[in-house]
């Protein structure tokens, strides 16, 4: 005669598992679980990095009234002299204070309403797009900041740039987000960035005045 498993009671003709085969997750244990399983989907969204500034909406000031046009950092290597074609020479007293702090002026400046943005930059990657840049702010002739907290790297986390000058002190910009899992040609989130120049002080300043996410991300 054969014996059935002592691990199964047999109820009405059906087998039923007995306390040692099934154990079921106690609260804390599902909580952990779930903890778990959101940390592995949104890890790379939520990984904080030099693009974390793009998050708040009004960005937190990294500019101050009266503040000194910032030193260019040293180059990560020496740059390609090929890829300096892209650079130009000063043609302003603005880029004049760019150039004497350590940077290479690239790009056409953007100039109207007694604004000037000037791009720098410090060096370049492999394929020659720029590497430690950052804009640069002039009112009435007077530094007043940059657009971005740190110099930017082409392709990485909140790099950006302005994309236009809308009035007497109003500048517009666009900046990317990479998660970790983003492919260099597609950051999976663009911002756009409201900037005003604040003249109500004593010295004026540039103000990032709203980040707003413009992409699903």
């Amino acid at each position: 005669m054969l014996q059935r498993p002592n691990s199964v009671q047999w109820i009405e003709g059906r087998p039923k598992s007995s306390r040692h085969d099934h154990v079921r997750p106690s609260g804390p244990q599902l909580a952990i679980g779930g903890a778990l399983l959101v940390s592995l989907i949104f890890q790379g969204a939520i990984d904080p990095g030099p693009g974390d500034w793009l998050e708040s909406s009004p960005p937190i000031n990294w500019n101050m009234p009266g503040a000194s046009l910032p030193t260019a950092p040293a180059p990560y290597v020496s740059p390609d002299p090929r890829c300096g074609a892209q650079e130009r020479p000063s043609e302003s007293p603005e880029e004049d204070q760019v150039v004497a702090a350590g940077w290479h002026v690239f790009n056409a400046a953007q100039v109207g309403w007694h604004l000037r943005l000037v791009d720098g930059l410090v060096g370049y990657d492999g394929m020659c797009r720029p590497n430690q840049f950052q804009g640069f702010v002039f009112a009435d002739g007077q530094f007043v900041g940059t657009i971005s907290p740190a110099p930017m790297d082409s392709r990485t986390d909140g790099v950006g740039r302005i994309l236009d000058m809308r009035g007497p002190a109003d500048l517009n910009g666009q900046f990317v987000r990479y998660t970790a899992n983003d492919p260099l040609c597609c950051p999976s989130s663009v911002f756009a960035v409201d900037y005003t120049v604040d003249r109500s002080g004593p010295a004026p300043v540039l103000m990032p005045l709203r980040s707003t996410r413009i992409n699903p991300g």
